[in-house]
């Protein structure tokens, strides 16, 4: 298989893969790593694609680039979910109570 199929490959995986588990992360850094290696490899793109093969490239690669963004959004906004939700522990826990009471409330 060469690098291209690989790489197209790779970039299926990252689409394919569920976005609530870690393994997206780890598929998107392969085919970072992927796409990396092979465009440094390449000097000319016009003589190293035939047009399917760019074609087909071009689509995975802004499909991946896509779905990178949507990604990036949700961790934004879960991020600011969890500051929220940590802004509000710290301001129950800095007001303590002055002091405890152990003795039940009496019914009548």
């Amino acid at each position: 298989m060469t690098e291209l199929k690989a790489l197209i490959c790779r970039g299926q995986d990252v689409l394919a893969a569920d976005p609530t588990s870690g393994e997206l992360l780890v598929k998107f850094d392969l085919y970072t790593e992927l796409f990396e290696k092979w465009h440094a490899g390449v000097d000319d793109l016009a003589q190293a694609l035939s047009l399917p093969e760019g074609v087909e490239l071009l689509d995975v690669h802004a499909a991946v680039l896509e779905r990178a963004q949507e990604v990036q959004g949700e961790v934004a906004k879960a991020l600011k979910g969890l500051r929220c939700r940590g802004k509000g522990i710290l301001a129950y826990t800095d007001t303590l109570p002055k002091r405890i009471g152990t003795i039940r409330p009496l019914k009548g």
